[in-house]
C-alpha cells in the first residue's frame, strides 16, 4: 500500500468494520503512536532473547506519550501481557 499512516489506518478500519485492527510491526506501531492513531496498546513480554529488532519506543527527540494500565492478561505461563490506553482516553 502506498499511502500515509492516517489513510492506511482509515482503510484498515473500513475493512475491519466494527472489529479491532491489530498492528504487528513495531515500526508501523511506532508511527501510529506518533500520529495518535492508537486507542489501545497490548504489550506482551516473554523472557527470551530476540536479538536485533525495531524498538517501538526508541525515538530520540520524539514526543512523550502517557499511558495508563487498562488490563492484564492472566494464565500465560511463559509471558505476561498488559493492555494500556493513552491517558485520558475514554471508551464508548
Amino acid at each position: 500500500m502506498n499511502c500515509d499512516m492516517g489513510e492506511a489506518i482509515e482503510r484498515a478500519q473500513q475493512i475491519a468494520g466494527d472489529r479491532d485492527i491489530q498492528i504487528i510491526s513495531a515500526d508501523i506501531a511506532r508511527q501510529a503512536v506518533e500520529h495518535t492513531l492508537i486507542d489501545e496498546l497490548q504489550v506482551f513480554v516473554a523472557p527470551v532473547f530476540l536479538g536485533d529488532g525495531t524498538r517501538i519506543f526508541d525515538v530520540p527527540g520524539g514526543h512523550r506519550y502517557d499511558w495508563e494500565l487498562a488490563g492484564m492478561y492472566e494464565g500465560a505461563e511463559r509471558s505476561f501481557g498488559r493492555t494500556y490506553r493513552p491517558r485520558g482516553h475514554r471508551t464508548s
